[in-house]
Protein backbone atom coordinates (compact mmCIF):
# COMPACT_ATOMS: atom_id res chain seq x y z
CA UNK A 1 0.00 0.00 0.00
CA UNK A 2 2.38 2.47 1.00
CA UNK A 3 4.82 1.48 -2.30
CA UNK A 4 1.62 2.11 -4.42
CA UNK A 5 1.29 5.80 -3.02
CA UNK A 6 4.70 6.87 -3.40
CA UNK A 7 4.76 5.34 -7.23
CA UNK A 8 1.58 7.64 -7.37
CA UNK A 9 3.16 10.87 -5.94
CA UNK A 10 6.54 10.14 -7.74
CA UNK A 11 4.26 10.42 -11.02
CA UNK A 12 2.07 13.46 -10.17
CA UNK A 13 5.63 15.11 -9.55
CA UNK A 14 6.54 14.53 -13.49
CA UNK A 15 3.14 15.87 -14.71
CA UNK A 16 4.76 18.93 -17.19
CA UNK A 17 3.85 22.25 -16.20
CA UNK A 18 1.21 22.93 -19.16
CA UNK A 19 -1.02 19.89 -17.52
CA UNK A 20 -0.30 21.28 -14.27
CA UNK A 21 -1.81 24.58 -15.53
CA UNK A 22 -4.73 22.92 -17.75
CA UNK A 23 -6.40 21.54 -14.21
CA UNK A 24 -9.35 22.96 -13.10
CA UNK A 25 -9.62 23.09 -9.41
CA UNK A 26 -12.83 21.91 -7.30
CA UNK A 27 -14.13 24.52 -4.65
CA UNK A 28 -16.59 22.51 -2.34
CA UNK A 29 -18.68 25.48 -0.44
CA UNK A 30 -18.62 24.78 3.10
CA UNK A 31 -22.49 23.72 3.96
CA UNK A 32 -21.09 20.66 1.25
CA UNK A 33 -18.10 19.47 3.80
CA UNK A 34 -19.75 20.84 7.18
CA UNK A 35 -23.42 20.66 6.78
CA UNK A 36 -24.33 21.56 9.88
CA UNK A 37 -23.36 25.43 9.04
CA UNK A 38 -25.47 25.65 6.84
CA UNK A 39 -27.70 28.37 6.34
CA UNK A 40 -30.72 28.60 7.64
CA UNK A 41 -33.97 29.25 4.71
CA UNK A 42 -35.93 32.28 5.28
CA UNK A 43 -39.76 31.39 5.43
CA UNK A 44 -41.81 34.07 3.78
CA UNK A 45 -45.59 34.29 4.64
CA UNK A 46 -48.26 33.24 2.12
CA UNK A 47 -49.51 36.21 -0.03
CA UNK A 48 -53.13 36.48 1.39
CA UNK A 49 -55.48 34.13 -1.01
CA UNK A 50 -58.35 36.61 -2.81
CA UNK A 51 -61.77 35.05 -2.18
CA UNK A 52 -65.20 35.82 -3.21
CA UNK A 53 -67.23 37.71 -0.72
CA UNK A 54 -70.33 37.98 -2.77
CA UNK A 55 -72.00 40.30 -5.01
CA UNK A 56 -69.33 40.64 -7.73
CA UNK A 57 -66.53 41.59 -5.43
CA UNK A 58 -63.15 40.05 -3.74
CA UNK A 59 -61.89 40.33 -0.49
CA UNK A 60 -58.58 40.12 1.31
CA UNK A 61 -58.95 36.88 3.46
CA UNK A 62 -56.38 38.38 6.08
CA UNK A 63 -58.20 41.52 6.29
CA UNK A 64 -61.09 39.80 6.94
CA UNK A 65 -60.03 37.67 9.14
CA UNK A 66 -58.59 40.53 11.16
CA UNK A 67 -62.38 42.30 10.75
CA UNK A 68 -63.96 38.92 12.75
CA UNK A 69 -61.30 39.44 14.81
CA UNK A 70 -62.11 43.11 16.07
CA UNK A 71 -66.31 42.77 16.08
CA UNK A 72 -65.85 45.89 18.00
CA UNK A 73 -64.45 47.40 14.83
CA UNK A 74 -67.42 46.21 12.65
CA UNK A 75 -71.40 45.93 12.42
CA UNK A 76 -72.70 42.40 12.43
CA UNK A 77 -75.25 41.60 9.35
CA UNK A 78 -76.56 38.50 9.72
CA UNK A 79 -80.52 38.71 9.46
CA UNK A 80 -82.78 38.20 6.35
CA UNK A 81 -84.16 40.92 5.70
CA UNK A 82 -81.15 43.04 6.17
CA UNK A 83 -83.11 46.11 6.96
CA UNK A 84 -85.27 48.67 5.48
CA UNK A 85 -84.43 50.56 2.53
CA UNK A 86 -86.45 54.17 1.61
CA UNK A 87 -85.67 55.40 -1.63
CA UNK A 88 -87.23 59.40 -2.35
CA UNK A 89 -87.02 60.24 -5.94
CA UNK A 90 -88.07 64.02 -6.40
CA UNK A 91 -88.04 64.19 -10.51
CA UNK A 92 -91.03 67.07 -11.29
CA UNK A 93 -90.85 70.28 -9.38
CA UNK A 94 -93.61 72.92 -9.10
CA UNK A 95 -93.28 75.77 -11.64
CA UNK A 96 -93.09 78.25 -9.24
CA UNK A 97 -89.85 76.69 -7.09
CA UNK A 98 -87.88 77.56 -9.92
CA UNK A 99 -86.25 73.88 -10.05
CA UNK A 100 -85.79 72.04 -12.95
CA UNK A 101 -86.89 68.37 -13.79
CA UNK A 102 -84.00 66.01 -12.77
CA UNK A 103 -83.93 64.10 -16.14
CA UNK A 104 -82.30 60.76 -15.97
CA UNK A 105 -83.19 60.27 -11.89
CA UNK A 106 -85.41 57.64 -12.64
CA UNK A 107 -82.66 55.39 -14.16
CA UNK A 108 -80.74 55.92 -10.65
CA UNK A 109 -83.64 55.21 -8.58
CA UNK A 110 -84.39 52.14 -10.26
CA UNK A 111 -80.61 51.00 -9.98
CA UNK A 112 -80.26 51.97 -6.21
CA UNK A 113 -83.71 49.87 -5.82
CA UNK A 114 -81.97 47.05 -7.67
CA UNK A 115 -78.91 47.08 -5.85
CA UNK A 116 -80.34 47.38 -2.58
CA UNK A 117 -82.80 44.30 -3.29
CA UNK A 118 -80.10 42.38 -3.82
CA UNK A 119 -78.28 43.50 -0.69
CA UNK A 120 -81.44 41.73 1.22
CA UNK A 121 -82.77 45.21 2.11
CA UNK A 122 -86.80 45.82 2.07
CA UNK A 123 -86.59 48.44 -0.98
CA UNK A 124 -89.46 51.07 -0.94
CA UNK A 125 -89.59 53.86 -3.29
CA UNK A 126 -91.13 57.36 -3.34
CA UNK A 127 -91.30 59.52 -6.10
CA UNK A 128 -92.32 63.32 -5.99
CA UNK A 129 -92.72 64.04 -2.33
CA UNK A 130 -93.35 67.63 -1.22
CA UNK A 131 -91.25 68.61 1.44
CA UNK A 132 -94.31 68.00 3.96
CA UNK A 133 -94.39 64.45 2.19
CA UNK A 134 -90.93 63.58 2.97
CA UNK A 135 -90.73 64.58 6.42
CA UNK A 136 -93.82 62.15 6.78
CA UNK A 137 -92.16 59.41 4.96
CA UNK A 138 -89.77 59.13 7.24
CA UNK A 139 -91.24 59.03 10.37
CA UNK A 140 -93.10 56.33 9.38
CA UNK A 141 -90.06 55.07 8.79
CA UNK A 142 -88.40 55.68 11.79
CA UNK A 143 -91.79 54.53 13.51
CA UNK A 144 -91.45 51.27 12.69
CA UNK A 145 -90.02 48.35 14.63
CA UNK A 146 -86.46 47.64 13.47
CA UNK A 147 -85.48 44.96 16.29
CA UNK A 148 -85.57 42.11 14.07
CA UNK A 149 -83.19 43.76 11.63
CA UNK A 150 -79.38 44.89 11.70
CA UNK A 151 -79.59 48.46 9.48
CA UNK A 152 -81.84 50.86 7.86
CA UNK A 153 -81.11 52.98 4.23
CA UNK A 154 -82.57 56.26 3.56
CA UNK A 155 -81.65 57.42 -0.15
CA UNK A 156 -82.91 60.42 -1.21
CA UNK A 157 -82.43 62.21 -4.97
CA UNK A 158 -83.77 65.96 -5.40
CA UNK A 159 -82.72 68.94 -5.73
CA UNK A 160 -80.60 70.89 -2.72
CA UNK A 161 -79.23 73.90 -1.17
CA UNK A 162 -76.97 75.17 1.74
CA UNK A 163 -78.66 75.84 5.27
CA UNK A 164 -77.72 76.67 8.44
CA UNK A 165 -76.69 73.82 10.75
CA UNK A 166 -74.91 72.55 14.06
CA UNK A 167 -73.78 68.94 12.13
CA UNK A 168 -74.75 67.88 8.89
CA UNK A 169 -75.15 70.46 6.52
CA UNK A 170 -77.39 71.16 3.57
CA UNK A 171 -81.11 70.57 2.53
CA UNK A 172 -82.87 69.14 0.18
CA UNK A 173 -86.28 70.61 -1.55
CA UNK A 174 -89.66 68.55 -1.70
CA UNK A 175 -91.04 68.90 -5.18
CA UNK A 176 -93.18 72.24 -4.19
CA UNK A 177 -89.59 74.03 -3.46
CA UNK A 178 -89.84 74.10 0.20
CA UNK A 179 -86.36 72.22 1.58
CA UNK A 180 -86.03 69.78 4.54
CA UNK A 181 -82.58 70.50 6.21
CA UNK A 182 -80.09 66.85 6.52
CA UNK A 183 -79.92 67.81 9.84
CA UNK A 184 -83.47 67.70 10.87
CA UNK A 185 -83.47 64.41 8.20
CA UNK A 186 -80.71 62.27 10.77
CA UNK A 187 -82.30 63.34 13.88
CA UNK A 188 -85.55 61.82 12.86
CA UNK A 189 -83.83 58.38 12.93
CA UNK A 190 -82.02 59.35 16.71
CA UNK A 191 -81.83 56.94 19.70
CA UNK A 192 -84.58 58.99 20.92
CA UNK A 193 -86.97 59.24 18.26
CA UNK A 194 -86.14 55.72 16.93
CA UNK A 195 -85.06 53.49 19.75
CA UNK A 196 -85.41 50.00 17.46
CA UNK A 197 -82.30 51.34 15.62
CA UNK A 198 -80.13 51.79 18.56
CA UNK A 199 -76.54 50.94 18.59
CA UNK A 200 -77.50 49.78 14.83
CA UNK A 201 -75.97 51.43 11.09
CA UNK A 202 -78.35 54.36 9.62
CA UNK A 203 -76.89 54.80 6.51
CA UNK A 204 -78.05 58.33 4.43
CA UNK A 205 -77.24 58.37 0.72
CA UNK A 206 -78.14 62.16 -0.66
CA UNK A 207 -78.04 63.21 -4.21
CA UNK A 208 -78.95 66.96 -3.79
CA UNK A 209 -77.60 68.87 -7.31
CA UNK A 210 -78.01 72.77 -6.97
CA UNK A 211 -80.83 74.48 -8.70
Amino acid sequence: MLASFLRTNRQAAKLSKPTLENLTPVVLRPEIVRPEIRKPEVLRPETPRPVDIGSGGFGDVGALESMRGNADLAYILSMDPCGHCLIINNVNFCRESGLRTRTGSNIDSEKLRRRFSSLHFMVEVKGDLTAKEMVLALLELAQQDHGALDCCVVVILSHGCQASHLQFPGAVYGTDGCPVSVEKIVNIFNGTSCPSLGGKPKLFFIQACGG
